[in-house]
């Protein structure tokens, strides 16, 4: 689970580690973000860990993420046009893996998009399994 970062607002992902840690990994999620209307964002990326310590539990995190936000239509609502946007978010985060297999990240995000560009934090918690 995320707070800020890639999927905006909010966001539920998985992320697969494409090589031992630290390395490479991959992640998708789904999320939602308003602004008076309410949005479903999708997220791809990738990441790279590098790690601040023998223990390889302390990470510097650097992302490359893309979001897309779809406005939320209901289904009684008579217009099929959808507002849709386009992000990209790059990041840097502190990420710690715990013993217990949990996982603590707490970074910053630009988020670019069509409106300008937009400092974003990000909060997150995980399980490794």
């Amino acid at each position: 689970m995320e707070v800020g970062g890639a999927g905006l607002f909010f966001s539920i992902n998985y992320e697969r580690q494409l090589s031992k840690a630290p390395g490479f990994s991959w992640r998708v999620g789904l999320g939602g973000y308003t602004d008076g209307d309410f949005y479903i964002t999708y997220n791809t990326g990738l990441a790279y860990l590098f790690a601040l310590n023998e223990a390889q539990d302390s990470f510097i995190e650097f992302a490359a993420n893309f979001t897309i936000a779809r406005e939320y239509k209901g289904i009684s609502e008579r217009s099929n046009r959808a507002d849709l946007f386009e992000n990209v978010v790059p990041g840097l985060s502190y990420r710690k893996h715990f013993k217990n297999d949990m996982i603590f990240k707490a970074g910053i995000n630009g988020v670019f998009n069509q409106y300008g560009i937009t400092p974003w934090l990000n909060l997150g918690f995980g399980k490794r399994f």
